[in-house]
């Protein structure tokens, strides 16, 4: 039966194998997509450094003086237009956003070269593809990437293992092995006070407790015993620390 496992689980790590030799190629194309549009804004930014920029034009569909200044109905949507384009957005924010691609205006700045961007989320992209940086950490590794998905893909790959009989992935080797037994019917941990027998240790437990009242939490201050370890802290709060105030 060792055997079958073991065999199981090597057919889950072949699987595995080639699912992120095309990444690198895919980041570095990023990069690179990144950096022309790094130089086209700075070429645009060039070009209209002479020129000043112009306020946002505020449209409105009716010229009723009922209606707020400041917005347009469009549709069924509010719309504040560029005066550069006409292209219109639901908020502000979006718009102050947008009007950085006519101006030129990179506020966010890389600490480690002159790069500069329009958006933070463009700063943060252009730091792990150009610097190399990775903020999503393994918590069970300590290994570092670039992207959540490629965390993800790793933690698949390497903290996790799939069952070859109906395919669920499972955190650990041991809770594999146990959850192959469900599919064998192989129950090797069996209770020394009657005949079942389980899967796994955890339900053994489970089952002396509740079947025969077996109690293994046991108070090193007293001697008294416990079916949970919840029980045995409730205990040591109530019946010995009040004591010691």
């Amino acid at each position: 039966m060792g055997s079958m496992i073991q065999s199981v689980i090597e057919r889950s790590q072949q699987r595995k194998e080639g699912i992120v030799e095309s990444q690198g190629e895919a980041i570095s194309m990023k990069h690179k997509i990144l950096q022309l549009e790094n130089d086209l804004f700075q070429s645009d930014r060039k070009r209209r450094r002479s020129s000043p920029t112009k306020k946002p034009v505020y449209v409105e569909d009716d010229e009723s003086d009922t209606e707020s200044p400041k917005k347009s109905r469009v549709g069924d949507k509010n719309l504040i237009r560029c005066n550069q384009c006409n292209k219109g957005f639901s908020h502000s924010s979006q718009l102050e956003r947008h009007l950085r691609v006519h101006s030129g205006d990179r506020p966010f700045t890389c600490e480690q070269c002159p790069a500069s961007f329009i958006t933070n989320s463009h700063l943060k992209e252009h730091m792990r593809n150009g610097h190399g940086e990775k903020p999503h950490g393994c918590p069970e590794c300590g290994e570092t990437f670039t992207w959540r998905n490629e965390l993800t893909e790793h933690k698949k790959m390497n903290h996790s293992l799939q069952c070859d009989h109906c395919g669920l992935v499972l955190p650990a080797r041991a809770k594999l092995e146990a959850h192959i037994r469900t599919h064998t019917g192989e129950k090797p941990f069996a209770c020394d006070k009657c005949d079942c027998s389980f899967v796994d240790v955890g339900h053994l437990n489970v089952h002396l407790r509740v079947k025969h009242g077996v109690k293994p939490m046991e108070c090193k201050i007293c001697g008294e015993k416990f079916t949970y370890k919840s029980e045995l802290i409730e205990h040591k709060k109530k019946s010995h620390f009040r004591q010691s105030l």
